[in-house]
Formats: C-alpha cells, sequence, structure tokens
C-alpha cells in the first residue's frame, strides 16, 4: 500500500476569497428570500417591494463577480459554488428558499451583475406565475421569449455538484464549481458570438472580450484547473468549445512567456476568433466523415482568408483587431511556411500567431473528429509537435505548452516502476515531468477505477512507461470526469 502523502498547502488567497464568498453569499441569500417573499405580498411599484428589490441587487454587486449563481442541493445551498453554513436564525431562511426551489422545479437562479430592478421583477413575476405542476423548461421558455438577459432559471445539474460528503475540503467544492461556470459560460458566449457572427458579418469585439476577461482572470487569480478542463473533449458543440480551448491554452503560454495582462487579452480574444473564418466554409465540408477530396480541402484552407476578411469589417481600427487579422491569417501558416495560405514573399509570423497555431493543434489532434478511429492522447501529440512536426512550429511556443500541460498532460495513463497504474489528471506544479495522477485500482469487477483523491507523482517514483487507452480498455474521458 502506497505511504499516504501530505495534503496540499492551502493558497491563502484562494482560502480568503472562498470566505469572503461564504460571508457574502449568506447576504444574497438572505435577501433573495426576502424579495421572493415581498413579491408575494405587495403589488409592482410598491416601495416595500422596490427597496427589496434594490438591496437584492447591492448584495450581488457586492460579489464583484460577473454572476452569481444560487443553487439548492439537497439540504445545502451554494453561492457560486461554495456551500454556505447557516447560523442558527438563518435556518428557517435557508429551509424556506430550499422549499421555493423544490416547489418550482428549480435547481436555482443565477444572476448577473448588470442586473437591474425593471428586468429582476419582470422575471419575479414570470416565477410567481409559473405553477408548481410545471417542469422548468417552460420558466425558460417565458424568461427568453421576455429577452430576459441578466437573470436565468437553472437545474442543480448544470452546476456539475453533488452532496458533499463529511468532511469535504469546502475550497475543492468552490474551486470545482467556479472553474465549470468559466468554462460553460465561456462555451455559451463563444456560441452566441459564432452566430451573430455568422448573421451580422462581423465579429461581435466587446462580446469576445468578455468571454476572454473571465478566462485571463481565472488563470490569473493562480487556478490552473481551466486548462485541466481542455482536456475534456465530448462536447456537443465541437467547434465553440475548440475556440475556447485554444483561447485558454493561448493565454495561459502567453502567461507564461511573460506577457502583460493586456496582451493576455489581446491573444485570448485572437485565439477565441482564430477560426472565424470557417463561418463561410460550406457545412457538409467541415462535417464531411472520412477523408477529403481535393475540392473539399481547397474550400476548407480558405478559412484563414475569411477570417482576415470577416475581422477586418470591425468599425474602426485598434491592435486587438490588427492581431486578431493576424492571428486568423497566419494561424495555419506554419514557421517555415510549409502550410497555408501560400505566400510569395517570406514573412515573420506574429508571436500570438505562433502561440495559437500550436495551441490550435495540440486541441484539434486530441478532440473526437469525424473519420478518426480515436484522437491522439495528449502525450502522443506532444510527441508529434516535439517530433516530426517540431520545424513547422515556433520552440519558445511548443516549449510553453509542454509548461501549460506538462510531459504527461491531463489523460495520460502512466505506469510507474513499483507497477502501480497512474492516470494524469493536472500537470505537476514547476515540474513537468511529476504531473498530479490519480491511481486506477481494481474495481468489484475488474475494471479499473480512480482512486477518490490525486497527488503529485512522488519524486522518488519514475515513470516505467506510457500506455495507450486501449491497452488499458478504459474511457479515458469517463475517468477525467470521475
Amino acid at each position: 500500500m502506497p505511504e499516504p502523502t501530505n495534503p496540499p498547502e492551502r493558497d491563502p488567497a484562494v482560502d480568503a476569497e472562498f470566505q469572503r464568498v461564504r460571508a457574502l453569499g449568506g447576504v444574497v441569500v438572505t435577501r433573495l428570500h426576502g424579495l421572493l417573499r415581498a413579491m408575494r405580498l405587495y403589488d409592482s411599484g410598491n416601495r416595500a417591494l422596490q427597496a427589496q428589490q434594490a438591496e437584492f441587487i447591492d448584495a450581488v454587486r457586492a460579489m464583484r463577480t460577473d454572476e452569481v449563481s444560487v443553487l439548492g442541493m439537497a439540504e445545502y445551498i451554494y453561492v457560486n459554488g461554495v456551500r454556505l453554513r447557516p447560523e442558527g436564525s438563518q435556518l428557517p431562511v435557508f429551509r424556506a428558499l430550499l422549499d421555493e426551489f423544490e416547489t418550482r422545479g428549480l435547481g436555482g437562479l443565477r444572476f448577473a451583475a448588470a442586473l437591474e430592478s425593471e428586468e429582476l421583477e419582470q422575471f419575479l413575476r414570470l416565477l410567481h406565475d409559473d405553477c408548481s405542476s410545471k417542469p422548468t423548461a417552460p420558466l425558460e421558455d417565458e424568461a427568453s421569449r421576455a429577452t430576459l438577459r441578466n437573470v436565468w432559471p437553472i437545474r442543480a445539474r448544470e452546476a456539475g455538484l453533488s452532496a458533499p460528503a463529511d468532511g469535504e475540503e469546502p475550497v475543492a467544492d468552490f474551486d470545482r464549481h467556479r472553474t465549470r461556470m468559466v468554462f460553460r459560460r465561456a462555451v455559451q458566449g463563444t456560441r452566441e458570438l459564432m452566430l451573430r457572427t455568422a448573421d451580422t458579418g462581423r465579429p461581435a469585439l466587446q462580446q469576445a472580450r468578455r468571454v476572454v476577461q473571465s478566462i485571463v482572470d481565472h488563470l490569473l487569480y493562480g487556478e490552473g484547473s481551466l486548462v485541466e478542463l481542455t482536456a475534456l473533449k465530448r462536447h456537443d458543440e465541437y467547434t465553440y468549445a475548440h475556440c475556447v480551448n485554444v483561447s485558454i491554452l493561448a493565454i495561459r503560454m502567453g502567461q507564461i512567456l511573460g506577457f502583460s495582462r493586456a496582451e493576455l487579452a489581446g491573444i485570448g480574444v485572437a485565439g477565441l476568433l482564430h477560426d472565424t473564418g470557417k463561418i463561410a466554409v460550406p457545412a457538409e465540408v467541415l462535417g464531411k466523415p472520412g477523408e477529403f477530396d481535393p475540392q473539399d480541402w481547397a474550400a476548407f484552407r480558405r478559412h484563414p482568408i475569411e477570417g482576415l476578411r470577416i475581422v477586418s469589417r470591425l468599425p474602426g481600427v485598434s491592435e486587438l483587431m490588427l492581431d486578431s487579422m493576424r492571428v486568423a491569417f497566419e494561424h495555419h501558416m506554419n514557421v517555415d511556411h510549409s502550410g497555408y495560405p501560400q505566400v510569395r514573399e517570406p514573412r515573420e509570423l506574429g508571436a500570438f500567431s505562433r502561440i495559437v497555431a500550436v495551441a490550435d493543434l495540440f486541441d484539434a489532434v486530441t478532440s473526437h473528429r469525424a473519420g478518426r478511429s480515436r484522437p491522439l492522447t495528449g502525450h502522443e501529440a506532444l510527441r508529434v509537435l516535439l517530433g516530426s512536426e517540431c520545424g513547422h512550429f515556433d520552440r519558445a511556443a511548443t516549449w510553453a505548452l509542454v509548461r501549460t500541460v506538462g510531459l504527461y498532460p491531463a489523460g495520460t495513463l502512466l505506469r510507474t516502476g513499483s507497477g502501480r497504474l497512474l492516470l494524469s489528471v493536472a500537470p505537476g506544479a514547476g515540474n513537468p515531468r511529476r504531473p498530479v495522477c490519480r491511481e486506477l485500482l481494481a474495481g468489484p469487477a475488474g475494471e479499473p477505477v480512480p482512486a477518490p483523491t490525486a497527488a503529485p507523482l512522488d519524486e522518488h517514483e519514475r515513470v516505467s512507461h506510457v500506455l495507450a487507452p486501449e491497452d488499458v480498455d478504459v474511457d479515458i474521458e469517463e475517468l477525467l470526469a470521475a
């Protein structure tokens, strides 16, 4: 049996933020309960109801986040992923709010910081009119028809939370929920951005900035777990998740290379928009199973030029616009000009283009795509980048990717010299050769089951060899999500 490992030291900054959210979250819950009660007692325009609305909006904005989620799970309430611990006098308030959610079939509610009283009151009236026999979907439809943009009904399963076990570390709950929420909202925001771009013919730069800002804040806050989510590839909407993954990887790579906050925001937007030109590629080509024929390749390889054109339609001229145009045009060109589009005269690729090109290839070859029996594992993709493809990509960018995902990226199966079977779940802090792993143990039927805790690979233990998923007959995605 392996020696027990000491739990990693908690980051004081993370702990302080956790305590701040817990304290302010209690205020949000209390104000929300009071507001729902006032809604049943008073008509629109009543001063008491208006005062309750103003106090609740102030409580939401005091959280200092883009949005605030209030979730009911079992006997607990979570605010932005933090499980609250009500004091004696608050217990009736918490129970009443949980009853409200259960009666309406809700998992919770989500509020944006931009929420105003008029929109809040409109939603509360919809909520009040929704009878308990209705499922949540009609309420969502009504909110959508009313064009409510800053308040949403949600289901508990959306947040990826489960009922906490006794003694569970609350900061872990907070980090997991916060990370999943940032990623999910980024994919949703990117979907809206791309659909709006297809509709108008030009990207909404401010919307792209909002999507990227939450990613930059998350990574600068020291939470590398956002990078780990890029290893989960089974998304219903691959195109949007791919753009978000490339943006996350590029931002983290830029952070490792010493970019400023403004530069990280710039490369994040450029990464998000790098494949905008695919809007002009016929859908039957993008979704074609099997190999492309020459006509398919000709249509597909126009997307960098189309991306340049689409981004160039933005009004005015800014550095962010020019950087995004350049990345859209150059991200498949390769530093040795072996890629596309081909140019008459050799050119030095931009720094952002070099980084996005590496992030783009890594995420693309490790994703589930039509015509592939299985995607490459992260380790296999690095071997390609560091081996046969090394001359096509910038070496500093490739090094930054290795520092970002580690030599054994999340999802890599490892056999150690002692015979243990490990699953890499995150890069090791400061040492790309020492990933954070979960040991795979034998389940009831002999199937590999991940151990409940993860720990960095011990410095005295060596990796004997790397296994392919078929060598162990496991579903890597399922193990990573466990």
